[in-house]
């Protein structure tokens, strides 16, 4: 618990170390001004045997010190043995001052005084109690050379040199003090940056996992009453899926080599209950020996985000990528954001290649070049830009798309994007040009062809006619798209089976008479069909001579057969 008790211990727990610190020096110190006193006694008296210094009045100060230093042994009495401790000190002072006036202020009382002054200021635990005692020993000592130093220079001197003596104690324990207090108010800032920060935070034991110490975040997130609950578990007690062994070397080497790791784990709590965290491993050196500072930050609701935004990006995705259209975006640099199947297929690799490159990791440069004019032109005027139509040729195979282009603002950007959407109508084009060959074809059939051809709409309005139709009624071609079939047609000559017919898209042949321009009647074979898209067909062929010659062909059959039956009736009725 080294680490715990220099920076990183609860309040209550740092009070206690610190309470056995002090005792034990205040023990040390007991023991020291009793050994200090009987020896320099000896001593002195050892090298002047006249001088006055009483063996029994040091040994009864002596056992006073012996005695304080047997009751801090002593709970019940450790805690009043300051007061009496102070009067027994107090008492040896005067009594030092004492032989050093009765031993003429003999230089070696003097230094026995000085160092004396020294080992029993260590005790001092008060700044005031220390100035307090200070300044007594000092007035002591002054009335005292002020009444029996005969000398002024000798007070003078004897004096300062206590007096200077007294200030430095008072200027080192002050000092010492102060950086006491700092040390303090540095450890309490720390402790309540550890106690107080939002985020669990534990000290553990490299090379065992051993969680030592932990702060007030950590008890509240996995749920458990008292922090020894956690301290001695090993860091897997923290995991809903426990490290292997081999996980945790794995661990543990990464630390070493970087003295820092962050990964993001799902936790536990003492009943059973998961979340997510963000658990960031530093190594921290404290003298000789390395901790772990582990902090976890409870990331459930990010991690909640993150998934959601996964799920849209994917169901974005499937959506772009069942548009047959190519869409895509890029970033002001040129650099594809998000491209769709129909895109990725064009440049023949997959969509996941294609983020984070530009068009010219693909294809051609000149192409690219070509592509990324309209894109600056977006970026540059930050307006979107639509291309009606744009042939483009891909691997040797060409294509006509529709495009529009829109500036798409990303986060902390101020140039936009592109987004693109074409259209592809490649298809479209060929099949329009089909269409035109188609008409043209049409029409050149329609113009060489020997009968009358019209189109109308469903109510009879005519669209298109044939030169050959506009011969065979004396109109002119503008003057036939104003007209309906009604007024072409003697519509006595209609049958009711023409009409059934067209009405149930049956195709039908059938001779009707037709009125030219100068209302004369000619008769015409009519081949009608109506077509897919509604509208009405009719193919029309001037049969007048047709019709004429049949006459002829019938009436003469007819006065054949007259001659026939006058010849029968001459031979076989007499």
């Amino acid at each position: 618990m080294e680490i715990a008790d220099l920076i990183l211990t609860a309040k209550d727990e740092r009070n206690i170390k610190s309470r056995k610190s002090d005792i034990s020096v205040y023990r040390i110190i007991l023991f020291l001004t009793t050994a200090f006193t009987l020896l320099l006694r000896y001593l002195f008296v050892k090298e002047n045997p006249e001088a006055f210094d009483p063996l029994s009045i040091r040994l009864v100060l002596s056992s006073g010190l012996i005695l304080i230093l047997v009751l801090s042994f002593i709970k019940k009495y450790r805690d009043r043995i300051a007061y009496l401790n102070y009067l027994v000190i107090f008492s040896y002072s005067i009594y030092i001052l004492f032989l050093i006036r009765r031993n003429d202020f003999a230089t070696n009382y003097l230094l026995e005084f000085i160092l004396l002054i020294v080992i029993i200021c260590l005790a001092f635990q008060n700044r005031l109690h220390l100035k307090i005692y200070l300044a007594c020993i000092f007035i002591a000592f002054f009335i005292s050379a002020f009444l029996y130093l005969d000398s002024y220079l000798d007070i003078f001197v004897k004096t300062s040199l206590i007096g200077i003596f007294c200030i430095a104690i008072v200027t080192f324990f002050s000092s010492r003090f102060e950086i006491e207090k700092r040390l303090e108010i540095r450890e309490n800032l720390l402790n309540t940056i550890f106690n107080e920060s939002p985020d669990a935070m534990i000290i553990a034991d490299p090379s065992s996992s051993i969680i030592l110490n932990c702060n007030e975040r950590a008890i509240s997130i996995f749920k458990i009453q008292d922090r020894r609950d956690l301290i001695g578990n090993n860091l897997n007690f923290l995991l809903k899926y426990p490290n292997s062994t081999g996980a945790w070397n794995n661990l543990k080497k990464k630390v070493d080599k970087s003295r820092f790791l962050v990964q993001e784990l799902e936790f536990k709590t003492v009943h059973g209950q998961t979340f997510w965290g963000s658990e960031a491993i530093t190594e921290i050196q404290v003298g000789t020996k390395a901790y772990w500072l582990v902090r976890i930050s409870d990331i459930t609701e990010r991690v909640k985000d993150k998934k959601t935004i996964e799920e849209s990006r994917k169901i974005l995705n499937q959506i772009i990528d069942l548009v047959p259209h190519p869409i895509f975006l890029k970033d002001n640099e040129g650099r594809f954001v998000i491209v769709n199947k129909t895109v990725a297929d064009r440049y023949e690799v997959v969509p996941e290649e294609m983020v984070g490159k530009k068009d010219s990791d693909f294809i051609d440069p000149l192409l690219s070049v070509e592509l990324l004019k309209d894109d600056r032109e977006v970026i540059e005027n930050a307006r979107e830009k639509f291309i009606p139509e744009e042939s483009l040729t891909f691997f040797d195979r060409n294509y006509t798309y529709q495009t529009i282009k829109i500036p798409f603002y990303f986060e902390d950007t101020t140039k936009p994007g592109v987004l693109s959407i074409s259209i592809d109508i490649t298809d479209l084009k060929e099949a329009e040009k089909a269409i035109r060959e188609s008409e043209s074809k049409y029409k050149m059939l329609m113009e060489q062809a020997s009968d009358g051809i019209y189109l109308t709409d469903k109510f009879g309005n005519i669209l298109s006619v044939n030169a050959k139709a506009c011969e065979m009624f004396g109109y002119t071609d503008q003057e036939f798209k104003k007209l309906n079939v009604r007024s072409l047609v003697d519509l006595k000559s209609v049958k009711e089976e023409l009409i059934f017919a067209l009405f149930n898209n049956e195709p039908v042949i059938t001779e009707l008479v037709c009125k030219r321009k100068d209302n004369s009647e000619f008769t015409v074979e009519l081949s009608a069909t109506r077509l897919d898209d509604g509208l009405l067909q009719g193919i029309i062929r001037d049969i007048t001579a047709r019709k004429k010659l049949e006459k002829i062909l019938q009436d003469n059959e007819k006065e054949v057969q007259s001659v026939n039956r006058e010849l029968i009736r001459y031979y076989y009725d007499p």
